[in-house]
């Protein structure tokens, strides 16, 4: 809910490190953000995403 980029980050990495014991997870990009989600945060969670996955 901030726009705190270490956070942000760690919950990214968080996430990439639980699809590498379960084989494997999708970025979900849909409407689980909900609107109180500051833009600026999202565009974070986006661009790390990018950044962490791959296909």
């Amino acid at each position: 809910m901030r726009n705190n980029y270490d956070e942000i980050k760690n919950i990214v990495l968080s996430m990439v490190e639980t699809s590498k014991i379960c084989g494997g997870y999708m970025m979900c990009i849909g409407n689980h953000i909900a609107y109180t989600v500051p833009p600026t945060a999202v565009k974070i969670y986006f661009d790390l995403s990018s950044e962490s996955g791959y296909k």
